[in-house]
């Protein structure tokens, strides 16, 4: 939302934001082994998802101590889901990595 207002009207570009990421997706799902493509996109939100509280705030967003002395608790309670439902998308493809081994790992990139 901060980086649609400062591009123009937040109307017109959150929907092509949300299109060109559904486009993205859709052709990793089209094209990709399906493991691949589900461990692609979950680590893809994972990583949009820890981004989100951090993207906020460089876009002009309220701090948390700013936000809590307000009173916006809603702020800090978002920010803080967003962190966790990241490292909960990262967290099977970081165990896969450590568990397998790294030999493993670039044989089955090749395939």
């Amino acid at each position: 939302y901060f980086c649609a207002l400062r591009w123009g009207d937040p109307n017109t570009w959150i929907p092509v934001a949300f299109l060109g990421a559904a486009a993205v997706s859709g052709v990793v799902a089209a094209f990709a082994h399906p493991q691949v493509a589900e461990r692609t996109v979950c680590a893809a939100t994972g990583l949009v998802l820890l981004l989100q509280p951090l993207l906020r705030l460089v876009s002009g967003g309220a701090g948390w101590i700013e936000s809590l002395s307000d009173g916006h608790v809603g702020i800090v309670a978002m920010d803080c889901m967003m962190l966790v439902g990241g490292l909960a998308c990262l967290t099977p493809l970081l165990l896969l990595l450590i568990r397998t081994p790294r030999a493993l790992r670039f044989a089955e990139a090749g395939e």
